[in-house]
């Protein structure tokens, strides 16, 4: 699919927003989560296997559910974001 940069960047801006909110919900039922890199990539990884289950349905065209999608890939984006932050906060560290 192509569209124009102007709704890429709406898109993107919508995407944010829906990272900063998961983080949020996150926080909140677990409250500041200080793992290992190493922890951050196991739960990232199911969580990518969630949103790629979720993309397979509509590979195949079964009863694909763009909410549920769009939500796994916001967890993916939110585990990522925190292991990307964990390795800033090591490199930040180490100088």
């Amino acid at each position: 699919m192509i569209f124009e940069d102007t709704q890429f960047d709406s898109y993107f801006l919508a995407i944010i927003k829906k990272i900063e909110e998961e983080n949020d919900s996150q926080l909140e039922k677990w409250g500041v989560q200080n793992r290992h890199v190493f922890e951050w990539s196991a739960w990232t990884t199911e969580e990518y296997g969630e949103f790629i289950k979720e993309l397979n349905e509509l590979n195949y065209q079964r009863s694909f559910d763009y909410d549920k999608a769009i939500k796994e890939g916001i967890q993916t984006m939110t585990l990522l974001t925190k292991m990307i932050a964990c390795l800033m906060h090591i490199q930040e560290a180490e100088n």
